[in-house]
């Protein structure tokens, strides 16, 4: 009995296939966590940037400068 050569491409893409399912398991895998550590960074980011904000913002004057601009004060004509 020899095993014919559609047999052993059968077999052959049998196996290709199950290798590419768990190549694109480990690929997707790799790419989320990726992407879960570069959204942790720009939170991070984003933090330290409010902590700044808040530091150089403490008084009064610039707060209402910087946070209550009067939209309405603008001139119309834009």
């Amino acid at each position: 009995y020899v095993p014919s050569v559609l047999q052993f491409a059968a077999i052959y893409l049998f196996f290709f296939a199950i290798a590419s399912i768990i190549f694109q398991l480990a690929a997707a895998y790799i790419i989320g966590s990726l992407i879960k550590l570069s959204l942790a960074a720009v939170l991070d980011i984003n933090r330290s940037i409010e902590k700044l904000h808040k530091k150089f913002t403490n008084h009064e004057i610039i707060n209402d400068q910087i946070l209550h601009l009067d939209i309405h004060k603008l001139p119309q004509s834009i």
